[in-house]
């Protein structure tokens, strides 16, 4: 075990050593979007978000994002048709019932 009890003593030892490091390297979000769902749906997505681990903004942002960029033509090849979620879903999964596991 080392021994750094006087290391800090040292002035020289307190000064900052490089920029200061981001808190959030999320990009920043525009104004909110209300958006109204059933309340059956609502109580599915947020199942889907519980077992995603996310909130349910951050579950329904990302499945935007994803098909934004499904939609989106590529410079580099074809766009993406695969509809695989290659998230933290378990492939046993029932939320959704027999959907979940194709996702």
């Amino acid at each position: 075990m080392n021994d750094d009890s006087g290391f800090y003593d040292d002035d020289a030892n307190l000064a900052v050593a490089g920029p200061p490091m981001s808190v959030s390297r999320r990009p920043k979000l525009s104004s909110h979007l209300p958006i109204r769902f059933t309340p059956e749906i609502l109580q599915q997505a947020r199942r889907c978000a519980i077992e995603d681990g996310m909130s349910v903004s951050s579950w329904v942002r990302l499945l935007v994002e994803r098909e934004v960029t499904r939609r989106t033509p590529s410079i580099t090849g074809p766009r993406m048709t695969d509809w695989s979620f290659h998230g933290p879903v378990p492939p046993t999964s029932t939320v959704g019932g027999e959907l979940a596991g194709a996702l």
